[in-house]
């Protein structure tokens, strides 16, 4: 995994990509040192990202959030957005 060597601004007006991709990889990070993935996150991040994806779904379950249509919002807001 190419990780980012960059620094966050606490206060953006007008986040960039980039900086959406920092926030992204702070929180993939952070998942994997909960559970114990770092080593997988240098080897493999595919699937660390997909255990993550997968915990977010049962949490979904728990909330009563449709995981597919926030998917979905997200796509449309990636395609806005890039």
């Amino acid at each position: 995994m190419r990780m980012h060597q960059g620094r966050l601004h606490e206060r953006l007006v007008h986040p960039t990509n980039r900086d959406r991709s920092l926030w992204a990889e702070r929180a993939l990070k952070s998942f994997a040192r909960l559970t114990r993935m770092s080593a997988d996150l240098r080897v493999e991040p595919e699937v660390v990202l997909s255990d993550l994806l997968t915990d977010l779904m049962h949490w979904c379950d728990v909330q009563r959030i449709d995981f597919g249509h926030a998917v979905g919002r997200a796509h449309d807001n990636h395609s806005e957005e890039s």
